[in-house]
């Protein structure tokens, strides 16, 4: 068999595969067992734990929702908001940003002021 050849996909139930925890925790994963479980490159696994030992299984991939897909989502806990509603609560909230960067700014000066030597 050559480099080129793919191995048979022949691995027996119960066969012990071994792998070395890294200083991450991570692991990688024998290649003869992701070829058995159909594992590739930039697919997910689901660790299971089961108290003395781990089940490792091939899982799909959380899907990503576009944005779009979100709209409505706060609907049932604030059913009588209207786009009018929202965009005055948000400027409000934008207004009350002003002030506290405001009065963050006051409060860093009088404690580090401009020019002042740093002590460092």
């Amino acid at each position: 068999m050559t480099a080129t050849q793919p191995k048979p996909d022949t691995t027996p139930p119960g066969k012990v595969f071994r792998a070395k925890v890294t200083g991450r925790h991570a692991i990688t994963l024998p290649a003869e067992l992701c070829r058995a479980l159909g594992i590739e490159v930039g697919d997910s696994v689901e660790l299971v734990f089961n108290g003395d030992s781990v089940e490792l299984r091939p899982t799909s991939d959380v899907p990503v929702l576009p944005i779009s897909a979100l709209r409505g989502i706060l609907k049932p806990y604030f059913p009588d908001a209207t786009r009018e509603s929202i965009r005055a609560y948000l400027e409000e909230e934008r207004e009350g940003w002003d002030e506290r960067e405001a009065a963050h700014d006051r409060i860093w000066e009088k404690k580090w002021p401009k020019g002042a030597p740093s002590s460092g």
